[in-house]
């Protein structure tokens, strides 16, 4: 069994993107580039080996494994956020 290294950052970013539902809105709230967003989401579906996003006549849907992750990133958010 391959052990899976996820980037907590990475999850933020997908988290902000499939939130916004934009990577230009999730961009402005992280205050980075799109192109840097888009770096991080296919990183992110590289080491996970799913696809967690389409872009389709320029409207972000999530895949079926990104709706999981994104149930999963925020309970991660949520629970940073209670912490703090």
């Amino acid at each position: 069994m391959e052990l899976l290294k996820l980037n907590l950052y990475q999850l933020l970013v997908f988290f902000h993107v499939a939130n916004e539902k934009s990577i230009t809105l999730a961009a402005e709230k992280l205050c980075l580039t799109q192109p840097t967003v888009s770096i991080h989401i296919k990183s992110l579906e590289k080491s996970t080996h799913l696809k967690l996003i389409e872009i389709k006549r320029k409207k972000l849907t999530l895949t079926a494994n990104g709706e999981i992750l994104y149930h999963y990133c925020m309970q991660i958010y949520n629970h940073a956020m209670a912490a703090q």
